[in-house]
């Protein structure tokens, strides 16, 4: 019963894969790969939800599906500023971008679900798909004028307290 109902969900479009030695019996819709071609038969039987270019290992991201919505939240946890162009799998034509620091949202352009993305160090972006559209005004360009590492030699004062000294 369970052969049937596996042949029956591979006709059907699912995806199953056979390391090495189909299991006993008779299948008519699963073929077997060889362990070193695994890596390539689950990125093509399971596409990613979240393709970087260029490939930013220090990018990573957390997708939830919340019904009408697919959320997308992504992190820089490097201390230097990253420029990538995201291709999110659960791309609909209504998406927009969420600053979860200040709380802004902007309506995107992403064709094909592709969206080019600033982080500045440690920042973070949350990406909206929706099925229906939303409110939000379109996406303001973004100029960047400098970046600079602080490593020693200042000073940070809040308020009236005393300043904090960093070497």
């Amino acid at each position: 019963a369970t052969r049937q109902w596996l042949n029956e969900y591979v006709r059907g479009g699912g995806k199953v894969i056979a390391v090495d030695r189909l299991p006993d019996g008779e299948w008519t819709a699963l073929k077997a790969i060889r362990v070193d071609e695994l890596q390539r038969a689950l990125h093509e039987a399971v596409p990613p939800d979240v393709a970087l270019t260029p490939a930013v290992g220090e990018i990573g991201f957390v997708h939830r599906n919340l019904g009408d919505v697919q959320a997308y939240f992504l992190a820089n946890t490097t201390n230097s500023p990253q420029r990538v162009t995201a291709r999110f799998r659960s791309a609909t034509p209504q998406s927009e971008l969420w600053d979860p620091m200040t709380g802004a949202v902007e309506r995107l352009d992403a064709p094909s679900g592709a969206v080019v993305l600033d982080f500045e160090p440690y920042a973070s972006r949350i990406v909206m798909f929706r099925t229906t559209p939303g409110s939000a005004p379109a996406r303001a360009p973004r100029l960047q004028l400098a970046s600079d590492t602080l490593q020693s030699g200042w000073s940070v004062t809040v308020g009236s307290a005393s300043p904090t000294n960093i070497n």
